[in-house]
């Protein structure tokens, strides 16, 4: 797609939207490579790479498919257990923090 961006071996973000409206009204070509997020995050220049240095964030590598075809939070346990322990505790925890 005109203006996307790779971050990852076959993985890509944004890009021209109405460019990939038609390949989805006029093919099936794209069925099973898109997947769509909503929200919003955002850093200043530098500040995410600052943040992974200072093991702020768990970086951890997964492929293109298995994320596309991720449909639940079965993704994310899986993707837990496989950082080992003591990570494999954070699958317990509630998804609203003040439920903790």
């Amino acid at each position: 797609i005109p203006g996307s961006v790779e971050i990852g071996e076959d993985l890509y973000f944004d890009g021209d939207f109405e460019v990939l409206k038609h390949h989805l009204k006029s093919d099936n070509s794209a069925y099973g490579q898109v997947k769509f997020f909503l929200g919003y995050s955002g850093w200043t220049k530098e500040q995410l790479d600052s943040e992974i240095v200072c093991n702020s964030w768990l970086v951890g590598h997964s492929s293109c498919r298995s994320l596309i075809l991720a449909r639940d939070d079965s993704f994310w346990n899986h993707v837990v257990e496989r950082l080992g322990h003591p990570y494999s505790t954070w699958i317990n925890y509630p998804k609203n923090p003040e439920m903790n």
